[in-house]
């Protein structure tokens, strides 16, 4: 989508989200797409909201409320051995995007987004890994 496009409907938005409407929006189409799917084990609503999550409950809804991580907080803390890759993976995933520097060089990004993006690269943890650029 380009930049033109999303400008085109920006007061739009604007309006939606002055008047609080969009959150009702975001759980009228969840309830939708629940009414839709045959899911044996459940499905959850979730969101970073807690207000959204609390408003979803009472909606007779399943809502999880995920905090994002604090990235000070992740940096004082002792992390346990485990596989780099599932380091690199699970900082992308809370952060959507993590930059490795040596320096001032950017080193690498990596990204859990990018065009194009199928159901099939999240079961297998792919990211969109780029690099070697200067700041």
């Amino acid at each position: 989508m380009k930049v033109e496009t999303i400008k085109k409907y920006e007061e739009e938005f604007r309006k939606l989200i002055e008047a609080n409407e969009i959150e009702l929006l975001i759980r009228q189409q969840f309830r939708e797409f629940l009414g839709v799917i045959n899911f044996h084990k459940g499905a959850f609503f979730l969101s970073e909201d807690k207000v959204n999550v609390m408003m979803a409950l009472a909606e007779g809804l399943c809502g999880l409320y995920l905090q994002k991580p604090v990235w000070e907080e992740i940096l004082g803390t002792n992390m346990l051995q485990c596989e780099l890759w599932r380091l690199f993976y699970e900082l992308s995933v809370s952060f959507d995007e993590i930059t490795l520097y040596e320096g001032d060089k950017v080193l690498y990004n990596i990204s859990i987004f990018w065009p194009g993006k199928h159901v099939s690269d999240w079961e297998e943890y792919k990211v969109l890994i780029t690099g070697g650029q200067n700041v």
